[in-house]
């Protein structure tokens, strides 16, 4: 019965999200009738009167589902409204820390629990700190919110201010020793070699692992640095095949390298503009198809998880375990795991890009970066090629 009731509600929701459908897509509108109660839906239908537009109520519903999935997953239970100032403060602690920190304290910044929970429901690009701006816009946004309920509004207070000034503070010291985090081209080349991709003669799995965390690995450095969430998400029916590129992309009589076209689907695509699409050719294509290949994969999900026995998972690898996989291949390379995670491939990816003499905004064009300010920092200190 409480299943019926609990599908009932989710029906209520959808039907009272109807009013919203002009600016959501449908993927999000499903997601936010599982989230959302439904009074929150009827401060979004009320701004939809309000002829806000289109783009900030987006942003903002994003913002209200993943501050609702948050509190769910951090204290059991819907948004208080108003907020306290020590649920405000739990907020910016799980998302703004120190990652060294965090290698000798499990306690400090998100909880894994909390972690897990907004992970499985997608919520998540990863486990890292957020980007202080990513977090003062779901602050800002919370904010609105309880101006638009209009009861009193705890984050004019100079405390929250204070404590919010704090953590981004003590974040951009992090940011600016990550350089020694980046996996640029001469790390990344060894940790592909630490793939062989020989025919087995001893070890199915080693051979079928080597192959898929290869393509793995040129997968992620080779379309922008993708994040974690959209590398574990990437299903077949996203892979287009084009004819044969130019190796050489300034000779067009030079050898003809596989080419594919990607389709991003991810909150960063969708909110870039230009296309939602990256363009890879090469190496990058030849261990997709190998990896596919010898997998079998005929549908579904890319990157799956393989058993002691060499069997192919049925479901999606996870965001933590494409982490894992970079972690232990730096280590198999010789390098220190703790100083890397999947996030080194995204940083190395903009440095190598500023190292050949790329311009900031084309390099971005396939990273998916939505701030100039933050992508720009990994170009700060690399002389250009002309």
């Amino acid at each position: 019965m409480a299943t019926e009731d609990n599908q009932n509600t989710i029906e209520q929701r959808l039907e009272a999200i109807d009013a919203l459908i002009d600016f959501l897509p449908n993927a999000q509108r499903e997601r936010l009738a599982r989230i959302l109660p439904i009074e929150d839906i009827n401060i979004l239908k009320n701004l939809a009167k309000q002829q806000v537009s289109k783009n900030s109520l987006r942003a903002l519903a994003s913002d209200l589902g993943y501050l609702q999935a948050w509190a769910n997953a951090a204290i059991g239970s819907d948004l208080p409204w108003p907020a306290s100032n020590s649920l405000i403060f739990k907020f910016i602690d799980h998302h703004l820390w120190d990652p060294a920190q965090k290698e000798i304290d499990a306690n400090h910044g998100m909880p894994e629990y909390v972690c897990d929970k907004l992970l499985s429901q997608g919520l998540l690009a990863g486990v890292e700190a957020h980007a202080p701006a990513t977090v003062k816009r779901r602050l800002s946004s919370w904010s609105k919110l309880h101006r638009c309920k209009a009861i009193e509004n705890p984050f004019a207070s100079a405390i929250v201010k204070a404590a919010l000034k704090e953590a981004i503070g003590n974040h951009e010291k992090y940011l600016g020793s990550e350089d020694k985090k980046a996996i640029t081209l001469d790390i990344f080349d060894k940790m592909l070699a630490t793939c062989d991709e020989q025919v087995p003669s001893v070890s199915k799995t080693k051979f079928l692992t080597n192959r898929r965390d290869r393509a793995l690995l040129l997968y992620i450095f080779e379309t922008g640095g993708r994040r974690r969430s959209e590398a574990a998400n990437l299903k077949i029916d996203a892979i287009l095949k084009n004819q044969p590129l130019p190796s050489n992309s300034k000779d067009i009589h030079s050898s003809k390298a596989p080419s594919m076209t990607i389709k991003l689907d991810s909150d960063e695509a969708r909110d870039f503009e230009g296309d939602q699409v990256v363009v890879i050719s090469g190496r990058s294509v030849i261990a997709l198809n190998n990896w596919i290949e010898a997998a079998g994969i005929i549908g579904g999900a890319v990157f799956r998880s393989i058993d002691k026995w060499g069997n192919i998972g049925r479901r999606a690898i996870t965001p933590r375990a494409v982490n894992d996989v970079v972690k232990k291949r730096i280590e198999q390379a010789g390098l220190n795991p703790t100083e890397f995670s999947s996030h080194s491939l995204r940083v190395g990816y903009l440095k190598e890009a500023a190292n050949q003499g790329i311009p900031l905004l084309q390099a971005m064009q396939k990273s998916r970066h939505r701030s100039i300010t933050q992508a720009a920092r990994y170009y700060k200190g690399v002389t250009q090629k002309d």
